[in-house]
């Protein structure tokens, strides 16, 4: 029998694929402690970020 390959589910809710090997995901540190970063800080946290697969490999 062929082996079957899973996608991992934390990877399917954490990241977007969109385009042509492009991956789509939200920035780190904006959960808790958020009274101490600047408000620019929090709107510049909230913004998605976009790479490249080819990049990674």
């Amino acid at each position: 029998m062929k082996k079957k390959y899973k996608i991992k589910k934390s990877y399917k809710k954490r990241f977007k694929l969109i385009g042509n090997n492009k991956i789509k995901r939200k920035h780190a540190f904006k959960n808790h402690n958020l009274i101490k970063k600047s408000k620019n800080r929090k709107k510049r946290l909230s913004k998605l970020i976009k790479f490249n697969l080819i990049k990674i490999k």
